[in-house]
């Protein structure tokens, strides 16, 4: 195929048989990989289906029509559908798999993929996920489904290129329930880059800008870090709440998480002091020294408390 589209071999009519440029030929490299050869496949394509390609791409190894006709409703996107139904037809390089189109290798998904130029690519993730979000979400709804968190994830990979102040808090938002979504599927990894992604919409103001946002995802991080197995990372985000936040409610989270991940990291006694700590910050004092008497009257108050 890539022989006969690079013009080096061709059927004569004339000559009833098929003749080619054997310098040309040689000179071919016998090792040409599959990813080169699928890119001269592309470039000689119209410039729709390589548009279509491309939006394709982006969102991996397939994508669902549902998905692409919601892109549709945008003039940017008009024609991916039909596009996609002709390569499949004429080229072969994408199939149809029930109402999914999907690349026939990895490979062919990364040529494609590749073709696109780095700053297009960024602007190209953005406008996708721009699109989806506007077809699915109201000014007020942050919750997710599969829609949604592939437009989150499109946005994601453009966060370099938003800049709009007014998606910060959005945005932001939207991580921030998939990453709560994520660990609900116990998939913390997942969790956890949601988490990093709400924090950079946000910005190095988002303490001060939107507090409350920044809070919830310093909380989900905790968690997140948690469920990973990684101390450290938990107490890094402890240590900002600590920093910027002064109301022990509002802290309870993560401390709850923290004094968690102590006791599970062998570090029972530091667990147990922070926990008296915490609980002392509260009005909860515990004595140093407990004797009978002490615990019997704190079980007889408790008792009438209960009662």
């Amino acid at each position: 195929n890539s022989l006969v589209s690079d013009k080096e071999l061709q059927y004569s009519l004339v000559e009833a048989r098929w003749i080619w440029d054997i310098d040309a030929v040689k000179s071919k490299s016998v090792d040409v990989s599959v990813a080169e050869i699928m890119t001269r496949k592309v470039l000689h394509m119209p410039k729709e289906y390589q548009y279509a390609l491309s939006v394709a791409s982006c969102f991996g190894m397939r994508v669902g029509e549902e998905i692409l006709q919601l892109l549709e409703t945008s003039k940017t996107f008009i024609g991916l559908v039909h596009s996609l139904d002709q390569i499949v037809m004429k080229e072969g390089m994408i199939q149809k798999n029930g109402s999914s189109f999907v690349f026939q290798h990895d490979l062919i998904q990364q040529a494609v993929y590749n073709l696109i130029d780095s700053k297009e690519r960024d602007e190209l993730h953005y406008n996708i996920g721009v699109e989806l979000l506007k077809s699915i979400i109201t000014s007020t709804d942050y919750s997710v489904d599969r829609t949604s968190l592939l437009a989150i994830d499109q946005i994601n990979v453009a966060s370099s290129i938003v800049t709009e102040a007014s998606l910060r808090s959005p945005l932001a938002l939207l991580n921030l329930s998939a990453s709560q979504h994520m660990i609900e599927l116990a998939k913390p990894v997942s969790a956890l880059l949601y988490v990093r992604h709400g924090l950079r919409h946000l910005g190095q103001e988002g303490w001060v800008s939107n507090f409350d946002v920044c809070l919830r995802l310093h909380d989900a991080g905790c968690l997140s870090s948690y469920l990973n197995g990684m101390p450290r990372g938990v107490e890094a985000y402890i240590e900002e709440i600590m920093k910027h936040t002064t109301d022990m409610m509002g802290r309870m989270k993560s401390i709850y998480v923290l004094i968690r991940t102590l006791g599970t990291s062998g570090r029972q006694e530091v667990a147990v002091e922070k926990a008296f700590h915490f609980l002392g910050l509260l009005g909860e004092d515990f004595p140093d020294d407990v004797s009978l008497t002490d615990i019997q009257s704190a079980l007889a108050s408790t008792k009438t408390k209960l009662a």
